[in-house]
Parts: structure tokens; C-alpha cells; sequence
């Protein structure tokens, strides 16, 4: 399975949820809303580097953030449910962030802080893996 880090990022009770381009590259996951930032390793992602790094890389390539972040691992995320999930690993961390100054780039449409009830609302919108993280977010 490729390794994915799985990027959460919440700020003062919000969570980013976003929502990738229709053009997405990952065809499966095309138009569906997302509240995990990620993407694949990169071979130069594990020279030297720890998943926190790795975490840092992929969040910095896929939004726009100006403010600290703390980086919180929550767990791994393995679902064989659908395609996407037999081929891919989650490494799921919360990004607790001091700013709502965000907004993203890359293969993703658009994107806004949102609570969990809010998020509740597009929950049948969501990739799997966000429908997971969400379910273990209103455990916490």
C-alpha cells in the first residue's frame, strides 16, 4: 500500500473541510469533500525526515497557511472498503492550528473552516477516509 499522510487540520473548533476539483487527478475521488489534506510519499520524504516533516511537506504543498501549527498523530487509517482504500495507507494527524487564514491550491476546488455539525451536512459527499475521521472526531 502507498503511505499517505491524512492531515486534519482544526482551528478553535473548526475543522478545514474541502473540496477536491472535479479535474482531480485521483479520478475516485473527484468532487468529493475531504477534511484530510494528503498525498503520496515522495522518495525525498524519507531521507533524513520524520512524518512530522513528511506531515509539514504535504500540508505546505496542498494549502495556503499563515500561523503556527501544532502536529497531534492520531492513528493509522486502513480501509479496504473501496479501491482507493486497497491501495493506500492513512498516517491520519491533527494539525491544531492559531489562525483561520487558510485557503487552498492545488487539485482542490475550495475549502472553509467549518464545525463538526456543518460538516455533518456533506458527510454523504465525503471520500471514505473523511467519513472515518469524521465518526472518530465526534468521539473525541
Amino acid at each position: 500500500k502507498q503511505i499517505i499522510p491524512y492531515l486534519v487540520l482544526e482551528h478553535e473548533g473548526s475543522y478545514f473541510l474541502m473540496q477536491r476539483k472535479a479535474t482531480s487527478s485521483e479520478s475516485r475521488l473527484a468532487s468529493k469533500y475531504s477534511l484530510g489534506i494528503g498525498g503520496h510519499l515522495r522518495e525525498e520524504d524519507i531521507q533524513g525526515k520524520d512524518l512530522f516533516e513528511w506531515a509539514r511537506r504535504e500540508f505546505d504543498e496542498e494549502i495556503n497557511y499563515s500561523g503556527d501549527l501544532e502536529i497531534e498523530p492520531l492513528g493509522i487509517l486502513n480501509d479496504d472498503s473501496n479501491d482507493v482504500g486497497k491501495v493506500h495507507i492513512g498516517f491520519v494527524f491533527l494539525l491544531k492550528g492559531n489562525s483561520a487564514d487558510i485557503s487552498v491550491r492545488s487539485e482542490l476546488a475550495h475549502g472553509e473552516l467549518l464545525s463538526l455539525d456543518d460538516c455533518k451536512a456533506r458527510y454523504a459527499a465525503m471520500e471514505t477516509w473523511s467519513q472515518l475521521v469524521f465518526d472518530f472526531l465526534q468521539t473525541r
